[in-house]
């Protein structure tokens, strides 16, 4: 600015820059400035409207011209009403409780039990089983969905097969099975509920998170949780043992993964998991993502089944033809029982066994067994040999899956 000599007032020079010819953040009014920072920037190319990523140019200034995309993962939540992997598939015993009564008020039934129904995990929305039940109008065994949790030992439920109207006497509630084989050491048992995401964006990533409950009426041991993502496995945080004694027990279980393309994904376990980070996989190359969880490593503690071996089982006193049957069983079992059916008069020749409850906590398979009378007699201590006896899933051993996200 040029003012001419002789001009009245009082006159002040205010610099319009610094040495470097730049303006400084003090020249500027405080109200009109965000940051302290010696520079203030200038802008390129900036779009119109809210909402815009920004980020600099080549020449430094600021543009919204070229500026990588910054997605976020979304968060996808999955609550499964009833998702149970068993260690024996096809179970009718797991988290099993004795019925007391069943009253039925359309299209309501209330159920009485003996027992802790929520410390055994009954929840809302959850499929349950009913047998056993005799007398009274109608047929109420079938399957259910829970209602309200009304106590300890009292629940709605509705039913689309049911067809009771006065409840006779008997019966059992249980968690039901998806799996009909057993998920034990090297067989991979997925549970039933898949989580779809949105289209992969590459450099995102996400947190899957699950919680599962633990059933089993002994101490057991899981060899190692495992979650399928894509047909790739991941072994998860969960340790070597849970000891779950006579209820349903929560464990939190969580993995991450991130995307580096759309449809080429790499998946790690978090922090304290067992094995180490997976190679990266090509999952799809159309976008979408859909996550299958796991649960494929009991240990096998229960007896699968009793080979037909002929005269090679030894010891007892057998006569007769028929039925006989197998209890207490050795190396540490509890609960197995087996059928044997004889079909040549006092031998073991020909005869052939039906594994009707699978037990649990066997440390090896059985080699002996007492024998007691069926249709056939029989009395004393069979022994075994190797091979005739294998082990599998344990009786009433079992997990479910309460709800699975990604975020």
């Amino acid at each position: 600015m040029n003012i001419a000599a002789g001009t009245p007032g009082t006159w002040t020079a205010i610099p319009c820059a610094n040495s470097s010819g730049q303006i400084t953040s003090a020249q500027i009014a405080p109200a009109s400035l965000q940051g302290t920072d010696a520079k203030v920037l200038t802008a390129g190319t900036v779009a119109s409207g809210a909402g815009n990523s920004l980020c600099t140019d080549s020449s430094g200034g600021a543009t919204t011209s070229g500026c990588p995309s910054t997605s976020s993962a979304p968060t996808v939540l999955v609550l499964p009403g009833s998702d149970v992997v068993c260690a024996h598939g096809g179970d009718t015993t797991v988290a099993a409780l004795t019925i007391s009564n069943i009253t039925y008020s359309s299209p309501t039934y209330t159920f009485t039990v003996s027992g802790n129904a929520q410390s055994y995990g009954y929840t809302q929305g959850q499929t349950f089983q009913v047998q056993g039940t005799t007398g009274g109008t109608g047929n109420f065994n079938a399957q259910y969905t829970m209602g309200t949790v009304t106590s300890n030992t009292s629940f709605t439920a509705t039913s689309g097969t049911a067809t009771g109207t006065s409840y006779g006497s008997g019966g059992t509630v249980s968690w039901v099975c998806n799996n009909s084989t057993d998920a034990i050491t090297g067989s991979a048992v997925n549970f039933a509920s898949t989580l779809t995401l949105p289209a992969i964006t590459s450099a995102v990533q996400y947190t899957l998170l699950t919680e599962v409950q633990a059933f089993s009426p002994g101490a057991v041991t899981y060899n190692g949780q495992k979650m399928t993502i894509g047909g790739l496995q991941v072994s998860g945080p969960l340790g070597t043992s849970i000891s779950s004694g006579t209820s349903a027990s929560a464990i939190d279980l969580s993995w991450y993964f991130k995307t580096y393309a759309p449809g080429l994904v790499s998946i790690a376990p978090v922090t304290g998991a067992s094995n180490s980070t997976p190679t990266p996989k090509f999952i799809s190359t159309s976008g979408g993502l859909m996550l299958n969880p796991s649960y494929n490593y009991f240990t096998a503690t229960g007896l699968a089944s009793v080979n037909s071996t002929g005269g090679t089982i030894t010891g007892g006193s057998l006569s007769g033809t028929g039925t006989v049957y197998l209890t207490s069983f050795n190396n540490g079992g509890t609960a197995a029982t087996v059928t044997g059916t004889i079909t040549t008069a006092a031998s073991w020749t020909g005869s052939t066994f039906a594994v009707t409850n699978t037990g649990y906590g066997l440390t090896a398979a059985p080699t002996t067994a007492t024998c007691t009378s069926g249709t056939a007699t029989c009395s004393g201590t069979v022994a075994f040999p190797a091979g005739t006896t294998v082990l599998g899933g344990a009786q009433g051993t079992a997990v479910r899956l309460v709800w699975f996200s990604a975020k």
